[in-house]
């Protein structure tokens, strides 16, 4: 999880560890919490968001920026853990908000 003021650099380093982890031979998928939400609410009807669906659950790391930038009704909540729960222990996951703080500061 990466917190920490807006500008401070934490898109940008996920996006450094995106490159690295490609370059390793791992799928990455990167995208906006306000994204995933559309998929996930999409992907039974919408076939671009079935397959951007099927691509982020075969990647090895989800990178997930502006995680909690706004309010989120149960129903969203609901799918977003359902997400976190199905890919639990077949991938890893970068979380970048710009809400809370940093235990020591801001970064």
């Amino acid at each position: 999880m990466m917190m920490g003021l807006t500008g401070a650099g934490k898109t940008h380093l996920s996006i450094v560890l995106r490159v690295h982890t490609v370059e390793q031979g791992y799928q990455v998928s990167f995208i906006s919490m306000n994204h995933l939400m559309y998929v996930l609410k999409t992907r039974d009807y919408i076939t671009k968001s079935k397959t951007r669906y099927k691509r982020i659950m075969d990647s090895d790391l989800i990178i997930i920026d502006d995680v909690m930038y706004m309010t989120y009704e149960s129903q969203e909540a609901n799918l977003f853990f359902q997400f976190i729960y199905d890919k639990n222990d077949k991938a890893a996951f970068i979380l970048i908000s710009n809400k809370g703080r940093v235990i020591g500061g801001d970064f």
